[in-house]
């Protein structure tokens, strides 16, 4: 899977180790969870105290609604609404709003896309395994031409002439 994250890249061939390695990692890709969370999802992330922190804020900033929206089918905390008030609410202290924010929405790397941690030899290992790939197509076609060369002068030999050599 590396491999092809790799070849991906822009001129990945040009590129060191370190600038695979960088544009791979460096967050760049908009994660937005958009599924419902309720209160259980919210505890999940935020813990008890970041829970109720997160129902008494929102009662007492007029929002009983959503206080019932997650304590029924659940609320997408992904919006932009929700996720300013979310970092408000980190903002002013109340435990775990930034992770519930970040869980729902935040920039991700290619790698964490895909589930994989890579470090600098996972890519200088990836990079000698996608040479030596490049090198076999490289004989392969190389071969492919003699042989397609071959066959074009066993075809037109006349059977007089010295034979065609492969």
């Amino acid at each position: 899977m590396l491999n092809e994250l790799i070849q991906q890249i822009p001129d990945w061939q040009t590129k060191s180790s370190q600038q695979i390695l960088d544009h791979l990692t460096t967050p760049s890709i908009e994660f937005v969870d958009s599924s419902q969370w309720t209160w259980a999802g919210v505890a999940s992330v935020a813990g008890n105290a970041g829970a109720e922190g997160l129902r008494i804020a929102l009662e007492q900033g007029g929002m009983g609604w959503a206080v019932h929206q997650l304590g029924g089918s659940g609320l997408v905390l992904s919006l932009d609404t929700i996720q300013a008030a979310l970092r408000m609410l980190d903002a002013n202290g109340v435990p775990g709003m930034g992770q519930i924010a970040d869980a729902t929405k935040r920039l991700i790397s290619i790698v964490e896309q895909n589930g994989l941690s890579v470090s600098l030899g996972d890519v200088d290992a990836a990079l000698v395994a996608l040479q030596l790939q490049a090198k076999r197509f490289e004989l392969i076609a190389n071969g492919a031409n003699r042989w397609n060369a071959f066959c074009a002068a066993v075809d037109s030999w006349d059977g007089v002439a010295a034979e065609p050599e492969l």
